[in-house]
């Protein structure tokens, strides 16, 4: 059993020899898929995954207009909404307007909620058994992100 253990021990030792000779330069690290000798580096093309993230976002762009300093969704990005029946006109377009807001923050994301910068904006005021009700409709709109 002692002479098994030293064997062992022998070839351990004489393994940690040899892989401490050897020059680190000449080792390569395990990197299939690449040619002997590859570094990473600024010719590392990035995976498809995020190649097709950019063309996302690139056609993400090219769908939001510049309008008055504003980025604006296309025209097949209209959000229209009716408001809740309330006492006043005022008060059923403020409604309405809430309801855009909220529908644009669930479509398109926070920047895009605001009813003020929308584009193309339409409504229209109605009467209804208690009170008014209003329809409002507009194209989502955001200032640029600064640079």
């Amino acid at each position: 059993m002692t002479r098994l253990f030293v064997c062992f021990a022998t070839a351990a030792v004489v393994a940690v020899g040899t892989a401490a000779l050897t020059v680190p330069g000449q080792a390569q690290p395990y990197n299939p898929g690449y040619p002997g000798g590859y570094q990473g580096g600024p010719e590392y093309t990035p995976r498809s995954y995020y190649r097709q993230r950019e063309r996302e976002r690139e056609r993400e762009s090219e769908r939001d207009r510049e309008r008055g300093g504003l980025l604006c969704k296309g025209a097949d990005a209209r959000i229209t909404t009716a408001g809740g029946s309330r006492p006043t006109v005022n008060w059923a377009l403020s409604s309405a307007r809430s309801v855009w807001s909220r529908q644009a923050k669930a479509a398109y994301g926070e920047e895009w909620a605001d009813p003020g910068m929308a584009t193309g904006e339409k409504h229209t005021c109605f009467p209804v058994t208690l009170g008014r009700r209003c329809e409002f409709s507009g194209i989502p709109c955001r200032e640029p992100p600064l640079r």
